[in-house]
């Protein structure tokens, strides 16, 4: 190989390593980055009380709800495995923490048994048709153990479903593709039942886990909140916070059939 055919190698790789269309990594974040996403996700998932400032100590004891909650090992601090955890998207609901460890009551749901749905706008992403079938199958999963009925409707319903832009006029503005994918409000607030899909997210109908999210694992936790439940520390469950692939043919898990039942047949707020 003579020197000119050397050169022109060692100038194509050169164009290969630094083309801005070779693979992407996401930018490292500094400390103080750092920081602040930590802090905000403990102020935004309940863990630390909403202020102007915080010092270490507020911090370092929300960290420890926080680890403590997951069943990490209850440090403190921000370690590898807890700014892991605050990477995996979930759910916009705040977690709440109890001695149990097991399902949350957060309402004493609707005063009725029979209760109405519709869908507002759907996604361009995933089949309408689909998606109103795996709402259907849903509800009649939470239906079993809470002597519930769901009829769809076209208008004045008590679960309003929607796929929504970032910003959608309740105050609770999503964060674009992965963090947070859904949010609901229990009965009987304002919103009593709705429930908003982060329209930016990569919905798909699944059979099988594979790439993005899959519509009706969200959209079954999601209306348990509709319905009155909170989140679960039992990562089996439902109700638990972190996105998981939930199989149609599993549905819910013990935890959250004893959490509707507790609400709507044994009548426990």
């Amino acid at each position: 190989m003579n020197a000119l055919s050397l050169a022109l190698i060692l100038a194509l790789f050169h164009l290969v390593v630094s083309s801005p269309l070779g693979p992407k990594t996401e930018p490292e974040l500094n400390k103080a980055e750092e920081n602040d996403k930590v802090i905000n996700y403990l102020v935004r998932f309940g863990y630390v009380e909403k202020r102007k400032s915080y010092n270490n100590d507020q911090v370092k004891e929300g960290l420890k709800k926080l680890q403590d909650y997951f069943g990490l090992p209850v440090m403190g601090v921000a370690d590898d495995a807890t700014l892991e955890l605050i990477k995996k998207p979930r759910c916009g609901l705040p977690d709440v923490t109890t001695n149990h460890k097991r399902f949350v009551i957060a309402t004493p749901g609707f005063d009725k048994k029979n209760i109405t749905y519709k869908f507002g706008r759907y996604s361009p992403k995933v089949n309408n048709a689909a998606v109103d079938a795996d709402v259907k199958l849903a509800l009649e999963m939470w239906a079993r153990d809470s002597g519930l009925t769901f009829t769809k409707v076209k208008s004045n319903a008590d679960i309003y479903l929607d796929f929504v832009p970032r910003v959608h006029k309740d105050g609770y503005p999503f964060d674009g593709p992965s963090g947070v994918l859904a949010h609901a409000f229990p009965p009987p607030s304002g919103l009593s039942g709705d429930v908003h899909f982060d329209e930016e997210e990569d919905w798909k109908i699944m059979t099988t886990p594979t790439s993005g999210t899959d519509f009706f694992s969200v959209a079954l936790h999601e209306l348990g909140h509709s319905l009155g439940l909170d989140h679960s520390q039992v990562n089996a469950a439902v109700m638990y916070p972190i996105y998981q692939y939930i199989d149609k043919k599993r549905g819910l898990n013990y935890d959250d059939r004893l959490g509707i039942y507790s609400i709507y047949i044994l009548g426990q707020p």
